[in-house]
């Protein structure tokens, strides 16, 4: 690229395509910007020595790279406007110079992506700064697809709100006129009965699909689960310490004859309850024997 040894002043004359002598407004080079990256180019658009007209990084304060195609634009020489303004219709649109302004492209976000994909009209952060943002979020300026303008004159001609760099719809529902329109249907349910509630418009609720209940015979009762007993017995393991009766608990390690039951290993000693186990899982549980009673005979 070609060095711009006259300055930005002398790059407009001699590259100037124009009978006017000036550049014309709609030649891409205006939109050559320095950065020391790119989001760094797009947030600078207000300072008139970051535009690079030649390309050349030569042409950009120490530290600045220049960047093509940004949302900037180099207009200080465009006085007055090349073509005459048309009188204002009867309903005024957005000026193009108001449009292009970088403050209408900067929106809050977690990350750049973020902002590109959630920007709405609550995200904008005008003035670049972050303490606009909800907390643990920053502004970004020059989002392609997201600009204030085209937010607000949408909602202003469709009652309806779009956000994100894809320009998604979501309708806008003004809080105290849905909450007047709550109260009517309520009132009107009130004074016509079901036929009241019937007409009345509302918001349908999720459908819960009922959970199956168990099906029982007729005349018969719910079987009743009763839980195993606890007992102490069955929770008895050697071992160097509690803790240790609780990790190496095993039907090797359980104390058979209770607290008084001598361990296999050296050191080891019969912990009693030790939750992890249950000897019953490995030794069935003796039942004592009932001996019948002998009555007492009478002489």
């Amino acid at each position: 690229m070609l060095e711009n040894a006259g300055g930005i002043g002398a790059a407009i004359s001699s590259s100037s395509s124009s009978s006017s002598g000036k550049l014309p407004s709609t030649d891409p080079s205006r939109s050559n910007w320095c950065g020391s990256d790119w989001n760094d180019a797009v947030s600078s658009c207000h300072i008139l020595d970051h535009w690079c007209q030649s390309g050349s990084d030569g042409d950009c304060p120490p530290g600045k790279i220049c960047f093509a195609g940004t949302d900037c634009k180099y207009e200080a020489d465009l006085v007055p406007t090349e073509v005459p303004t048309k009188a204002p219709s009867g309903t005024p649109t957005a000026s193009p110079v108001v449009y292009g302004k970088i403050e209408n492209t900067r929106f809050c976000g977690n990350d750049w992506m973020d902002a590109s994909e959630n920007c709405q009209i609550s995200t904008h952060c005008p003035s670049g700064m972050s303490n606009e943002c909800d907390a643990g979020q920053s502004c970004f300026g020059g989002i392609n697809g997201c600009n204030i303008i085209d937010m607000i004159q949408h909602k202003k001609e469709f009652g309806t709100e779009i956000y994100g760099s894809e320009q998604l719809v979501v309708d806008v529902v003004d809080d105290e006129e849905e909450g007047a329109h709550a109260v009517d249907d309520v009132e009107e349910s009130e004074s016509t009965g079901d036929e009241g509630i019937n007409n009345s418009i509302s918001t349908p609720s999720p459908t819960i699909s009922p959970t199956s209940s168990p099906t029982l015979i007729p005349g018969t009762k719910a079987p009743v689960i009763t839980p195993e007993p606890y007992n102490a017995i069955n929770h008895i393991f050697c071992g160097k310490s509690f803790a240790d009766a609780e990790a190496r608990c095993s039907p090797e390690t359980f104390c058979a004859n209770g607290p008084l039951h001598t361990c296999k290993d050296e050191g080891d000693s019969c912990w009693s309850g030790i939750s992890a186990c249950d000897a019953s899982d490995w030794v069935p549980t003796k039942t004592p024997t009932i001996l019948p009673t002998v009555s007492a005979s009478m002489p």
